[in-house]
């Protein structure tokens, strides 16, 4: 949950706000490529109404997954870095993006490599 209002007290109570710009910045997890959006009203139990109009999501350029420090290309600071976050468990070490990190991303990683890029 990015963001979460109620009309009720408690740490994510939000008055009524007719007519509010919100803007909300999320940071892209890597090899991520798709993203969900949901709205929902749960327990409504009045008549009043509520409206979402006029939603624009946008978003930096993809970069290569094998790219870790994101300068436009595949060199000797990606590997050094690719095997420091892979030795941590690093989920940004997921190059296969299986939901693990294991030799299958190393093997990913230098598929990329071998291959001059994305």
């Amino acid at each position: 949950t990015v963001m979460q209002w109620d009309s009720f007290a408690g740490p994510t109570f939000k008055p009524d706000a007719t007519n509010e710009r919100v803007a909300i910045s999320i940071d892209n997890p890597p090899g991520a490529s798709q993203a969900t959006l949901t709205f929902w009203v749960l327990d409504a139990r009045n008549n009043w109404w509520w409206a979402i109009d006029n939603v624009d999501v946008s978003g930096a350029d993809i970069t290569c997954p094998a790219d870790m420090n994101a300068d436009g290309g595949i060199d000797g600071a990606d590997i050094e870095t690719f095997f420091t976050l892979w030795e941590r468990g690093s989920t940004a070490a997921d190059i296969n993006l299986d939901g693990g990190i294991d030799g299958g991303d190393v093997e990913a990683f230098f598929r990329i490599w071998e291959a001059g890029g994305c």
